[in-house]
C-alpha cells in the first residue's frame, strides 16, 4: 500500500528575488524568513471575530511578508511610531493581494493592507495617515464587526467598527502619529479622494478602437456608446445606518485639524518618489493579476489597457494580460455565463463603461475570434510564450467546434475592398512579407482566396492578416488534428470507463460548512471538516490510491517557498472555481510545475455543506400517515419524525493539472435524518472508488 503524503512539499527554488521582472509579472511571493507572527495568525484557535477573519485572511493564501511594498510600508511605519518604539514592536505589518482599496487592523496588533490601496494612492503622505488611522485601531483595542454572512472578497472591502471609533481613528491619527512625522498635512488630505473614487480604475481614458479593430474589419457602431454614465459623487451620502461616517465628514474633520497645523517642511513624500513609483507599478500589476484571478476580466482588460497607454507603453504583461482577459470572456460566453464575470454597463461609470457596452455587445463568434487575434499576437511578441499559445489553441478550438468556423469562411480581403478580375487587392501587395522569394509569392497567390459574399459579416474578415502567417494556419491544422484524435481517445475511454489507476492525485483540504439559521456554525463546520479529511484518508488508503493530500495545519513547520506554493495552489483555486467550462486556466503553469513536484496528474476538490432543515415538515408528516396505513413500517418513519432533518450539497470534482480538464464531476444533494452522517461518507467512498476505477462501488 502506497504511503499516504501529508503535504510534503519539494524545494525547487532556492529565494524569490527581490527585483521583480514587471515585463514578465509573476504575481507577488513572499520574501525572506518566515515571521512567527504570520505563523500564529494562521493557526490561531481564537474565537473573537477579529481571530476568525484574520486566520481566514491567512489561510486564503493572499498575504505576502518580506517584499519590496511590505518594507517600504515597514518604513512609513517607522516614520509614525519614531517617539513610540514599544508600540512599534508590537505591530505586525503584512500585504495583501487584493485590488480592494483597503486597510485593516485587528487588536492584535496585525495591520494588513491591500495592494489595490498602494495601486490608487497619489502619494506617500496619503499611506501613512492610513497607517496612522490603523495604528489607533490596535492602540485604542477598536473591535472590528464583520457581517456573519460576508463572502472573503466582502470581508477584505468592508470590515466595521463603529462610527464613533472612525472618527476618533481619523483624529488621533492626526494629533498623536502624524504629527510625530515629517508628511505634509497638505498631501495627506487627497486620501479621501482614494477613498471615495478607489473602486475606479487606475485612470479614465476612452477606449480607442484600434485596440479592437484593424484595416480589414470594423465592428459596427452600435457597439459603442456615444456617451458614458459620468462618475458620479458619494462623498455625502446619509450615514445614519452605516458604521463609517460619511467621507465628506471625514474629509472636513481632517481638514479643519490639518488647517490648524503648520506644514513647513513636511513632505509628500519622504522616501524618494522614484521609490513610490515602483511600488506601485507593481502594485498595479499584481491588481491586475488578481483580477484575472477572479475572472473580473472587464477592470483586468481596462486597467490594462490604461497602463498601457500611460506609464507603461511598452510592458509585455499589460499586451498579454488584455489578451488572456478577452479569452477568458470569450470562454464564458460561450458556456453562457458572460454576465457572471462581465457585470451590465449600465452598473458601470467613466469611461470604462465603454468597454463593458463593446464587451457585451459581440456575439459569440466575434468575442472567440478577437480573442484567438490578440491571443496570437501576444504570443508572437512574447518569444514563444507555450500558456499563451495553448490559450490560442484552446480558442481555436471554440472556433471550429462551438461556433462551427474554419479558415475558408473567412474572407482573404478586407471588408469592402475593390477585387479585380485576377483576385488581387490592396491587402495583397500591403501585408506580404518583403522576405518572401518570388516563387512563395507565385505559390501563395496560387491557392484559391476566399472572397467576401454577401452573407459575411464582421466576424468573416477578422482573420484577413493571420491567414497569411503561416505559423498561425499551422496551428489552425494542428489543432484540428488534435480535436479528432482527442474524439476517438474520449471515445475509447468512455468505452473502457477507466479511473485515474495509479497516477498521482492531490486532495485538497475538503471546505465543509454546517449552517443553522442561515449562519455558518464554526464549531461544527470544523468538526466536519476533520471527519470529512479522515474519510478521504482512509478512503485513499483502503483503495491504494496514489494520493497526496493538503492540510492547512502543516503551514505551522512550513518556509516560505512551501508557502508560497501554497499560494499558488490557492490562486489557482479561485480560478478553477470561477468557470464551468474547460480552459487553459491562468495560473496552469505554475501548477504544472507543483505537480510535477508533486508526482501528481490530478487535483481532488470536495466541498460539502450540511443545512439543519426544519424539524416539522410537509415530508414528515406524509411519511407519518404512511405508517398508519402501512403499520410493518411505523417504526422506521416514527423514530425519523422525531430527529431534526439535515439536507448535504456535496460536490466532489477532480481536474486534470495540465490540461485543466475536468476529469471527474459529480455532485448530489442527500436528505435524510440521523443517518446522515454515514450516507454523507458512503457517497464519498463511492466517488473515490470511482476516481481509482471507473464505474461504482
Amino acid at each position: 500500500m502506497k504511503k499516504l503524503l501529508i503535504f510534503i512539499i519539494i524545494i525547487t527554488a532556492s529565494q524569490v528575488h527581490a527585483q521583480i521582472n514587471l515585463n514578465d509579472y509573476p504575481g507577488l511571493m513572499s520574501e525572506g524568513e518566515m515571521p512567527q507572527s504570520f505563523r500564529d495568525g494562521f493557526t490561531s484557535d481564537k474565537k473573537s471575530e477579529d481571530d476568525t477573519f484574520m486566520k481566514t485572511l491567512f489561510q486564503s493564501g493572499k498575504v505576502v511578508y518580506g517584499t519590496s511594498l511590505n518594507r517600504y510600508l515597514d518604513t512609513i511605519l517607522g516614520n509614525l511610531l519614531v517617539n513610540n518604539a514599544q508600540l512599534r514592536d508590537e505591530i505586525s505589518l503584512f500585504v495583501v493581494k487584493s485590488p480592494n482599496v483597503n486597510a485593516y487592523a485587528t487588536t492584535r496588533g496585525y495591520i494588513f493592507v491591500n495592494t489595490g490601496l498602494l495601486a490608487q494612492a497619489t502619494n506617500e503622505a496619503e499611506i501613512a495617515f492610513i497607517l496612522a488611522h490603523e495604528i489607533v485601531h490596535i492602540a485604542d483595542k477598536h473591535e472590528m464587526k464583520l457581517e456573519k454572512n460576508g463572502d472573503f472578497n466582502h470581508y477584505l472591502n468592508y470590515h466595521n467598527r463603529s462610527r464613533e471609533n472612525e472618527n476618533d481613528a481619523d483624529r488621533y491619527a492626526l494629533q498623536r502619529y502624524y504629527a510625530s512625522s515629517k508628511y505634509s498635512y497638505k498631501a495627506m488630505e487627497g486620501v479621501f479622494d482614494v477613498l471615495q473614487y478607489g473602486y475606479l480604475p487606475f485612470d479614465n481614458l476612452p477606449f480607442k478602437r484600434s485596440m479592437v479593430e484593424t484595416g480589414f474589419y470594423t465592428f459596427p457602431d452600435k457597439y459603442y456608446l456615444e456617451n458614458v454614465k459620468p462618475i458620479r459623487s458619494r462623498e455625502d451620502y446619509i450615514d445614519t445606518l452605516s458604521t463609517h461616517p460619511n467621507i465628506l465628514k471625514r474629509r472636513t474633520a481632517a481638514k479643519n485639524i490639518c488647517d490648524t497645523k503648520n506644514d513647513e517642511g513636511r513632505l509628500a513624500f519622504v522616501q524618494s518618489k522614484d521609490l513610490f513609483d515602483q511600488i506601485q507599478s507593481i502594485a498595479r500589476l499584481e491588481c491586475i493579476h488578481q483580477y484575472l484571478i477572479r475572472h473580473d476580466y472587464g477592470n483586468a482588460y481596462y486597467n490594462a489597457y490604461v497602463l498601457a497607454q500611460t506609464s507603461m507603453p511598452e510592458n509585455s504583461y499589460l499586451q498579454n494580460a488584455m489578451a488572456i482577459a478577452v479569452y477568458g470572456l470569450s470562454k464564458h460566453k460561450q458556456g453562457g455565463s458572460l454576465r457572471e464575470v462581465l457585470p451590465r454597463p449600465s452598473d458601470i461609470e467613466g469611461e470604462k463603461q465603454q468597454i463593458y457596452h463593446f464587451f457585451g455587445e459581440l456575439s459569440r463568434q466575434e468575442l472567440n475570434v478577437l480573442a484567438i487575434r490578440l491571443l496570437w499576437q501576444a504570443y508572437k511578441k512574447s518569444s514563444g510564450n507555450e500558456h499563451l499559445l495553448a490559450m490560442c489553441a484552446d480558442a481555436i478550438k471554440d472556433m471550429l467546434g462551438k461556433n462551427k468556423l474554419n479558415l475558408n469562411d473567412f474572407s482573404d480581403y478586407p471588408a469592402n475592398a475593390e477585387i479585380t478580375e485576377e483576385g488581387g487587392s490592396a491587402i495583397d501587395t500591403t501585408t506580404q512579407n518583403a522576405s518572401q522569394s518570388k516563387y512563395d509569392r507565385i505559390k501563395s497567390t496560387s491557392i484559391t482566396k476566399v472572397k467576401p459574399s454577401e452573407k459575411f459579416k464582421t466576424v468573416n474578415y477578422m482573420l484577413v492578416d493571420l491567414k497569411q502567417d503561416e505559423g498561425f494556419v499551422a496551428l489552425v491544422q494542428q489543432t484540428k488534428n488534435d480535436m479528432e484524435d482527442e474524439s476517438i481517445i474520449n471515445l475509447v475511454q468512455s468505452a473502457s470507463n477507466k479511473g485515474i489507476g495509479n497516477n498521482g492525485i492531490l486532495f485538497l483540504e475538503p471546505f465543509y460548512q454546517f449552517v443553522k439559521d442561515y449562519n455558518v456554525v464554526a464549531k461544527k463546520s470544523a468538526a466536519g471538516k476533520k471527519e470529512i479529511a479522515n474519510v478521504i484518508k482512509k478512503g485513499t488508503r483502503k483503495l491504494d490510491m496514489n494520493a497526496t493530500i493538503i492540510e492547512k495545519k502543516q503551514l505551522v513547520t512550513f518556509t516560505t517557498d512551501q508557502y508560497n506554493q501554497y499560494s499558488k495552489i490557492m490562486d489557482w483555486l479561485q480560478d478553477v472555481y470561477n468557470i464551468s467550462e474547460n480552459m487553459v486556466f491562468y495560473r496552469n503553469n505554475e501548477m504544472k510545475q507543483i505537480a510535477s513536484d508533486l508526482n501528481c496528474k490530478y487535483i481532488s476538490l470536495v466541498s460539502i455543506t450540511m443545512t439543519n432543515g426544519r424539524y416539522l415538515s410537509y415530508d414528515k408528516f406524509q411519511d407519518l400517515a404512511f405508517s398508519i396505513i402501512c403499520p410493518v413500517v411505523a417504526p422506521a418513519y416514527i423514530t425519523k419524525f422525531f430527529f431534526p432533518r439535515r439536507e448535504s450539497q456535496i460536490s466532489v470534482n477532480v481536474i486534470e493539472i495540465e490540461t485543466g480538464k475536468v476529469f471527474f464531476a459529480q455532485r448530489n444533494n442527500i436528505n435524510a435524518t440521523a443517518s446522515q452522517a454515514g450516507l454523507v461518507n458512503a457517497y464519498l467512498y463511492d466517488c473515490l472508488y470511482q476516481i481509482k476505477k471507473g464505474g461504482n462501488k
